[in-house]
């Protein structure tokens, strides 16, 4: 059972950051969200990423009546600058990371923080959503609190743990010192993420779904979507990994470009014929190999498994197709839409 939260605990400060560019339609709302909730303690800081519509003034205007709220004007850099500028500027006990267009629950903070608390997590992580409404409330799953002790492996294993910086909450003495990489496009969360893996957090997973994050097709997610975008992502990963000094955080990196890189070989091979991109897939799990074999942290097994796939992309495809028949169809649409042109 969670305890409930006492007057020292709501002494604690909460530094939320939230980037901003070009989100008029969606940052009232998040903001709304934010400063409505059960948890007030909060050092709330906006940083606006040289937007050209109408956030700038929204969000000065919410500055003007909540003195929690600062906000910070600097020229277009990149998500990744602005929130190592809010970094930066975090005083709180704890850290929050939420993106301008998303929408949190109104006990999100309180809930957070009280399993945090109960469990001595570093990271703690909810459930979400997904809409793409934003004239109907999100059906927050928030009447009471149901929260246990999570691991590392379980998080990593899991895309939607894995991936993203929101949706949870961060001891900030845990994550002092980490920055994001400034020139990452697309991944930039899951970069850093895997940069505090790397350190071993203890974790704890709140079940509740707390965490709204809107569907927007012009977000950088949807771009990384994309082959290209994967394969883009995937350069980027390489170089962290050259530059990496942690043989935990080296495995962590290795494994996902052989991940990634075999999915892609096998969409542009079967699926979308993109055969270029497909033999870069290849030179980069090659420039790779040597680590995936010297790294201690990899086990024998995986190291085999990656490299017979690498060898082999058919084996690879069998392997894909024993887990989701559904492939032998979209790869039989492929063809014939490649016969028809």
């Amino acid at each position: 059972m969670i305890e409930e939260l006492s007057h020292t605990n709501y002494s604690y400060l909460i530094s939320v950051i939230v980037p901003i560019f070009n989100v008029e339609e969606y940052i009232s709302k998040c903001l709304d969200s934010i400063i409505n909730n059960t948890y007030n303690n909060l050092q709330i800081i906006v940083i606006d990423d040289g937007s050209t519509d109408r956030s700038s003034l929204i969000v000065d205007e919410y500055a003007k009546r909540d003195k929690r709220i600062s906000v910070i004007h600097q020229k277009n850099q990149g998500v990744s600058i602005a929130r190592n500028v809010g970094l930066s500027l975090a005083t709180g006990d704890y850290i929050c990371f939420i993106d301008s267009d998303d929408i949190v629950s109104e006990r999100y903070f309180e809930f957070l923080l009280k399993a945090h608390i109960q469990f001595n997590a570093d990271i703690t992580i909810c459930n979400y959503i997904r809409i793409t409404n934003l004239d109907k409330d999100p059906p927050f799953n928030d009447s009471s609190l149901t929260a246990r002790q999570g691991t590392l492996e379980e998080v990593i294993n899991d895309r939607n743990k894995r991936l993203y910086i929101w949706g949870r909450i961060f001891t900030s003495s845990f994550i002092y010192g980490e920055k994001y990489i400034p020139d990452i496009k697309f991944g930039e969360d899951y970069l850093y993420n895997l940069s505090l893996y790397a350190k071993r957090p203890r974790v704890c997973i709140i079940e509740n779904s707390l965490y709204a994050y809107v569907m927007r097709s012009t977000s950088a997610v949807h771009t990384l979507g994309t082959v290209k975008g994967e394969f883009e992502f995937c350069n980027y990963i390489y170089k962290a990994l050259t530059a990496c000094m942690n043989e935990y955080l080296c495995a962590l990196l290795i494994i996902e470009i052989y991940k990634k890189t075999l999915a892609l070989e096998y969409a542009c091979k079967f699926l979308d014929t993109d055969l270029d991109l497909a033999e870069k897939c290849i030179n980069l799990r090659s420039k790779t190999q040597e680590k995936l074999f010297s790294n201690k942290k990899i086990k024998s097994i995986d190291k085999f498994v990656y490299y017979i796939f690498s060898k082999n992309i058919f084996i690879y495809r069998a392997f894909r197709i024993l887990n989701d028949f559904s492939l032998l169809t979209a790869e039989k649409n492929s063809n014939k839409n490649s016969q028809s042109k």
